[in-house]
Formats: C-alpha cells, structure tokens, sequence
C-alpha cells in the first residue's frame, strides 16, 4: 500500500506542475505559484513516505522524485513574479 502511495503521490506532483504551467499561460501568476507550492509540499509527503520504504522498494522511486523536483524548478522559472 506505501508504495501505491508514493505512484499516487508522484503523479499528484506532476499533475500540479501542469496545472501551475497552464495557470501561468493564462496568466494567473497567483494560482501557477500555488499549485508549485503544493506541488514542493507533495515532493515533503513523498520524501516521508520513501523514510518507511526498505531500500530495494525505496531506490525504484529516485529518478521519478529528481524529475519532479527539475520539472517544479523548471515550472518556477517560467512563473512570474508578483507584480
């Protein structure tokens, strides 16, 4: 069940970093900045969710969780600031 839940975890992840890249297009800075905040919160649950893994489950999920952190790093990039 912990390992379902980090797959869930990570696609909420970059189901957010879509919706921030989207928000911004639309020029809602606000909103793009508030889904990338939550998406770095998910990126926290998923990190505390791998502690309670055994390695061999735990190791599966490093490329996945650097995507995810390059792809929010990415996503902030192209969000403006507030004006």
């Amino acid at each position: 069940m912990a390992i379902e839940l980090v797959e869930a975890d990570c696609e909420i992840g970059f189901g957010l970093v879509d919706i921030a890249e989207m928000e911004s297009d639309s020029g809602e800075r606000e909103l793009a900045a508030r889904a990338l905040d939550d998406a770095d919160r998910v990126i926290l649950d998923i990190e505390q969710r791998l502690i309670r893994l055994a390695e061999r489950n735990r190791t599966p999920f490093g490329p996945l969780v650097s995507e995810l952190r390059r792809q929010i790093k990415r996503a902030r990039s192209h969000v403006p600031g507030p004006t």
